[in-house]
């Protein structure tokens, strides 16, 4: 008996509040008023970090909460001032239970009881007065948030959204991600600030940003560099050309290697695109077919075709090499609008400027969802499943009225060219079926896992992939997957569908009859 890898298909079917701007009361998290600013839950109290890691915490569910919930657990703590300079110390009834009276206190309660002892800040001179106290306060509550990003913390801002896209790329658990997501999270999560702001703070501690508290950093300091760094990562393509085959909301229709005697065959509109593509890379901008193919890289030039869930909009891409480096451009594939270009490698807007970037953003459908409320826009949260082990129930955002006008909705096909790509119609079940029938562009999802299994001899190994946000009754299954083993000839792989742990759906590969004896490597596709 061969040692076989099995795969199982689980099928689905179908912020922070400015530092200055905080309550004069000290009420406590348990009050009526620190309930409704800032929906404090029963039980806050300051964690045990040190430096601006000294956060309060919801200490049923672990997460960061607004630092106010903590008032009552920092109630009696005072600035002090000593021969070693000034510190943060206990008075006579310390509102944390575990505190000693003249015992040093978290600095970050002084600052929250600072910030919750002033009514409206002004600039007396060169201070910062709280009128109503009498007394000086930090001089940013007198300042307004910062309008230009820092240079330091956009670096730190960029540094963190690499890290996260890197480790949800290398993460076989975690849902694919997209840029301007991972900024979001980056400048909004406080757990992902915290060790921004220590690392500013740590190479630079006079800076502007390490005089403020972390309340204030988050949405003065952070916010101005989101909104200057939302343009450098929201094009709907990526950064560079090769993130366009990584994006969760994009599906795939195409892609074929273009030479000559292919583009001599294509529709005059598809010719002038091309021709268009080719001149934006440097060639002579009046050029023919033929000098355009002599002037690419081996004569061939990509083509990709991919519909964009997240706007409903179709597109088409031409890429090619010159001199091994990247150019090209991508269309709206039902106007011919050019969205992008893409010189050395890197996406450029379509307009005259021709800036670093696209205006083509990331639209809201097909994000992920778990009701309809999650969507907006009207769209429905469909293709549910209750059990995906880490997103618990998931489905995705979508119109289900597309394509529902287009004569060809539901009708019959044989090939794609018998449904409207142009209004988000495919052709689904030629597979299984004779003739197939044209679905809607939701109706269909590319799923892929990362897997490295240790296969026992004669034994099994399984992986899962978790499929969801598509029709109710699966019509075609593509199957494409590269195996690395010592012999793949001694292996079997088989598809099992959710809920037939008894038996399998296809074997898709037999090592006996599909490889030669001793092949370590293969590349396989199959479609059932």
């Amino acid at each position: 008996m061969s040692p076989s890898l099995r795969f199982s298909a689980v099928l689905g079917s179908l912020l922070l509040a400015s530092a200055c701007s905080v309550p004069t009361s000290t009420s406590g998290p348990n009050s009526e008023r620190a309930d409704e600013a800032h929906e404090c839950p029963a039980n806050a109290e300051l964690n045990s970090a040190e430096g601006t890691q000294r956060r309060c915490v919801d200490t049923d569910s672990g997460q960061f909460v607004d630092t106010e919930c903590c008032a009552d657990v920092c109630a009696g703590a005072d600035w002090r001032e000593q021969a070693n300079g000034t510190v943060c110390a206990w008075g006579d009834e310390p509102g944390d239970p575990d505190a000693q009276a003249g015992r040093f206190a978290p600095r970050t309660c002084c600052d929250l009881n600072d910030q919750l002892s002033f009514g409206v800040a002004v600039t007396v001179g060169d201070t910062c007065q709280d009128v109503a106290g009498g007394r000086e306060v930090a001089v940013a509550c007198c300042e307004s948030a910062p309008d230009v990003c820092h240079p330091a913390v956009a670096s730190e801002l960029r540094e963190c959204v690499e890290n996260m896209m890197e480790e949800a790329e290398s993460d076989s658990e975690a849902s694919a991600m997209l840029y301007s997501e991972a900024l979001e999270l980056c400048a909004n999560e406080g757990d992902l600030q915290g060790p921004m702001l220590d690392s500013l703070c740590f190479s630079d501690p006079d800076s502007e940003f390490c005089q403020v508290d972390f309340e204030a950093f988050a949405t003065q300091y952070a916010s101005a560099c989101e909104a200057e760094l939302e343009s450098e990562y929201s094009c709907l393509f990526g950064q560079v050309y090769s993130e366009v085959f990584e994006n969760p909301r994009f599906l795939f229709v195409e892609k074929s290697k273009l030479v000559l005697a292919d583009a001599q065959a294509l529709t005059a509109n598809e010719q002038s695109r091309i021709l268009l593509t080719v001149g934006e890379s440097g060639a002579d901008s009046d050029i023919s077919l033929q000098e355009a193919f002599a002037f690419v890289d081996s004569g061939e030039i990509n083509k990709s075709r991919f519909w964009d869930g997240s706007n409903d909009l179709p597109f088409v891409a031409y890429e090619f090499g010159v001199g091994d480096n990247s150019f090209g451009a991508i269309f709206q594939a039902d106007t011919g609008v050019l969205a992008a270009r893409i010189l050395d490698g890197d996406f450029y807007d379509g307009t005259t400027a021709a800036d670093l970037g696209c205006e083509m953003q990331v639209g809201p459908g097909w994000a992920a969802c778990s009701e309809d409320e999650d969507c907006g826009g009207g769209l429905r949260c469909e293709g549910r499943i209750d059990e995906h082990p880490w997103e618990g129930t998931i489905g995705k955002c979508v119109d289900i009225s597309l394509g529902q006008g287009d004569p060809s909705d539901c009708g019959d096909c044989a090939s794609e060219a018998d449904c409207s790509f142009e209004n988000g119609l495919l052709c689904s079940g030629l597979t299984i079926f004779d003739t197939g029938f044209c679905r809607a562009a939701w109706m269909f999802g590319g799923f892929s896992a990362l897997s490295t299994s240790s296969i026992p001899a004669n034994g099994i190994a399984e992986q899962d992939v978790f499929v969801y946000g598509l029709a109710t009754v699966p019509e075609d299954a593509s199957i494409t997957f590269n195996l690395t083993h010592s012999d793949v000839s001694a292996l079997n792989i088989t598809v099992i569908p959710a809920g037939r742990d008894g038996g399998s759906l296809a074997t898709i590969f037999t090592g006996a009859t599909d490889a030669s004896p001793g092949q370590t490597s293969l590349s396989i596709s199959r479609f059932d």
